[in-house]
């Protein structure tokens, strides 16, 4: 058996910084053997934190490690508690939550209590009306790890607010799916009952303690988030700046440099949008993000106020005052071919389609080619045929019968001088069916129906390591983007047969 009971401890902090005031009241509750009764009210200037679930203590039996979704169909893994205040000032506070690890549980006690992992237990924190239904998720299914001196923003009490407000919530914990527990491992032993024999007592007497802390500030600052932070710094791309010095603003055919942009950025064009984009230019070392519980480079904002980030490897500080400063493989999750395989435009997607696999061969002595094509009864027939093959002619079946007709067709689109023998009049093409052109081929490519190696690679270390983030993330394209700048030789007309097919993600 687990058991959360209540012991008070309480904390008043008032700091002053010119006109911030942040006021902290925490209470303490850990998951032992120990039970002491107490209001559980704190009061700290017009805010304050009450504990108010009606109990002193919270049983949980029969505990096993179990995913959210079980966890979340429980009624005995959780408490609730409420921040109360009046504002009689005229500014908004702003307030935050705080879950963080607990006092250290004492070690002199027989048999003494040891401390969940940090990744052992998990933690949702939620917002609930008074009924106890629940309103939004704040925090979903995050560990000890990702909470520990992290401040959660959740809400604000309106100015001159002289009457008394309430604002409820809920914390769930549960011991994580991931959790090993073995039948033969005394130190990963199970036993949920007090009839446990020396060496099932490993489980029985680990505990979590959690921290609950309400923080107060009357500035703006309560509610900054990470693009405001950025929209502060940012200056125009399309003029003189500290290191930009033409007075039409960055030229971005050249490099950066000291004088060409080296820094944070705001895209012309975009200042009179709601979220107008923010990037890092050059080599800089401000752009650090520690999330997750993993190093992260800015690299530029969504058209949402998303922000884009880079992964840049493992902290190599502490959690409190982390160090991101990693630079080749560290800074990598992994190294893997994008696809095993290169003999299709569809292995260019992170995600792709259909493959039709291209062939180099030497154009037929006398063949017609194409600038189109007839298909009917199966059969694909040319229109405006003449031999031999040109930026408007990409069609052929091969055949040096102009009347010819085939099952299959083939389209060239580019001129390969570097296969062959002779490195000479070696051509690459794609074999098209069943009445499909070249626009057809060129979507069912680009469908996203199969996952590149490096997308496989990334879910895998995705599902290990991110899926407690997934509330936090935005679904937006970040680069690869298969959208066609320049068709090339996969024009059917007039597509140059020596020029390549580029993407805009690319060029």
């Amino acid at each position: 058996m687990i058991e959360k009971l209540g012991k008070k401890k309480t904390i008043i902090v008032i700091v002053s910084f010119v006109l911030i005031m942040i006021i902290g009241g925490i209470t303490y509750s850990w998951y032992m053997h120990y039970e002491e009764t107490s209001t559980r009210k704190l009061i700290a200037g017009d805010l304050w934190l009450e504990l108010n679930d009606g109990v002193e203590s919270i049983s949980l039996t029969n505990v096993y490690p179990i995913t959210a979704q079980e966890a979340r169909a429980r009624n005995d893994n959780s408490f609730t508690f409420s921040v109360r205040g009046i504002n009689p000032t005229s500014n908004v506070i702003y307030y935050e939550i705080l879950l963080n690890h607990g006092d250290e549980y004492g070690q002199s006690e027989n048999p003494p209590y040891e401390r969940f992992t940090d990744q052992d237990l998990a933690f949702d924190l939620i917002s609930i009306d008074s009924e106890g239904n629940e309103l939004q998720t704040l925090v979903s299914a995050e560990s000890y790890f990702s909470l520990d001196g992290r401040r959660i923003y959740v809400d604000s009490v309106p100015a001159n607010q002289t009457t008394e407000i309430v604002k409820r919530y809920k914390v769930r914990m549960w011991l994580k799916e991931d959790v090993l527990i073995s039948d033969t491992d005394p130190e990963r032993s199970y036993c949920a009952t007090d009839n446990c024999v020396e060496g099932e007592l490993a489980y029985k007497y680990h505990y979590g303690s959690v921290k609950i802390g309400v923080y107060a500030d009357n500035n703006i600052k309560g509610t900054d988030t990470l693009y405001s932070i950025m929209n502060t710094s940012a200056v125009m791309d399309n003029t003189s700046s500290t290191y930009v010095s033409a007075s039409t603003g960055i030229d971005f055919s050249a490099v950066s440099s000291n004088n060409n942009g080296k820094g944070i950025y705001k895209r012309a064009g975009t200042e009179s949008t709601a979220h107008p984009i923010l990037y890092y230019r050059g080599e800089v070392n401000n752009n650090n993000v520690y999330f997750a519980g993993y190093c992260w480079k800015i690299v530029r904002t969504t058209e949402t106020g998303g922000i884009k980030l880079v992964y840049a490897g493992e902290n190599t500080g502490t959690k409190t005052n982390p160090v991101c400063n990693n630079t080749g493989t560290a800074a990598a999750i992994m190294s893997a071919t994008f696809n095993s395989s290169r003999n299709s435009p569809a292995y260019v997607g992170y995600m792709y389609g259909d493959v039709y696999e291209w062939t180099n061969a030497k154009e037929t002595e006398g063949a017609y080619f194409g600038t189109g094509f007839d298909y009917d009864n199966g059969k694909y027939k040319l229109r405006g045929a003449k031999v031999g093959i040109d930026n408007d002619h990409h069609y052929t079946c091969n055949d040096t019968d102009a009347e010819a007709e085939c099952t299959d067709i083939r389209y060239y689109y580019y001129y390969n001088s570097d296969y062959g023998d002779d490195h000479d009049q070696y051509y690459m093409y794609i074999t098209l069916s069943g009445g499909k052109n070249i626009d057809n081929a060129l979507d069912d490519m680009r469908k996203n129906e199969h996952s590149s190696n490096a997308k496989a690679q990334i879910d895998s270390w995705y599902s290990l390591h991110m899926t407690n983030y997934t509330n936090k993330l935005e679904d937006t394209i970040w680069c690869n983007d298969r959208s066609i700048y320049q068709l090339g030789g996969w024009n059917p007309s007039g597509g140059g047969i020596t020029s390549y097919m580029s993407y805009e993600g690319l060029r």
